[in-house]
């Protein structure tokens, strides 16, 4: 997982002394794109942020990550405490972070004693694959994310120093390690269905709408969870800002949830 620290703005802050939605609205006002990690006891969270707006909320338990809702994180917050940072993150290594994490598993920790990561790449070529390949060793990571089997980007991490142009596959390729560990996600459906949502909203409110955003932001990602979060934005928009569009709008979005998931 590429949620690197080494950009900090604050770190080792403690959950007890914080006002969290003060902390996202600042972060919101400096259009910042980074993370806020919370550190608990036995597992952490985060918020990834894309220029101040909430792209991801996840959960990392056994070094492996899954999405969940702002008001779990919060929920969490109340129950234990956590240390807190706020960290900045290039804006191509959080999309590629994001893409991991609403991409679909295909293989997971196939060790190259068994599988040569060369022929791999050449395969998943050939079958025209859209995705992730992340390979991994002691030492470092690097990922490849591939369109139709040809690779468009490229970001490789050695201890605290990232790399990304053409040549660092290639590089990290050559490194006389004995055994790498290889993980291939295929692009999900799933991926786009929040930026989806936004801008049926923005078209059918022909404005952009703050408060829906954040309603569509913190939901959880199931198919459940959305037709309930679409059921409260309709009820707000009826509520708040146009009784003629509030049924329109939720029909718009319940759509959008049937089509993708």
């Amino acid at each position: 997982m590429l949620l690197l620290k080494n950009d900090p703005l604050w770190s080792d802050l403690k959950s007890d002394v914080l006002k969290i939605d003060g902390l996202l609205e600042e972060a919101n006002q400096k259009t910042l794109t980074g993370f806020i990690e919370f550190e608990f006891p036995d597992f952490c969270t985060a918020i990834l942020l894309d220029s101040g707006k909430i792209l991801h909320c996840i959960e990392i338990k056994n070094e492996t990550a899954s999405l969940i809702s702002k008001s779990e994180i919060l929920q969490y917050l109340k129950e234990m405490k956590a240390d807190v940072g706020l960290y900045r993150l290039k804006r191509e290594i959080l999309l590629l972070t994001s893409r991991i994490i609403t991409s679909d598993p295909v293989y997971e920790n196939m060790s190259t004693q068994y599988v040569d990561a060369r022929k791999l790449l050449l395969t998943l070529e050939t079958e025209k694959f859209s995705g992730i390949v992340d390979i991994q060793t002691e030492h470092g990571e690097c990922y490849v994310v591939l369109e139709n089997g040809f690779p468009t980007y490229c970001v490789c991490r050695r201890e605290n120093t990232v790399v990304n142009h053409a040549e660092c596959l290639e590089e990290f390729l050559t490194l006389p390690e004995e055994t790498m560990v290889v993980n291939v996600y295929r692009t999900s459906e799933k991926a786009g269905v929040t930026t989806r949502l936004k801008e049926a909203a923005r078209e059918i409110l022909g404005e952009h709408v703050t408060r829906v955003e954040e309603m569509l932001d913190a939901s959880g990602k199931s198919k459940e969870e959305l037709l309930k979060t679409v059921e409260e934005v309709e009820r707000f928009t009826y509520l708040f800002l146009d009784k003629k569009k509030a049924r329109t709008l939720s029909q718009r979005l319940e759509e959008i949830v049937e089509e993708v998931i």
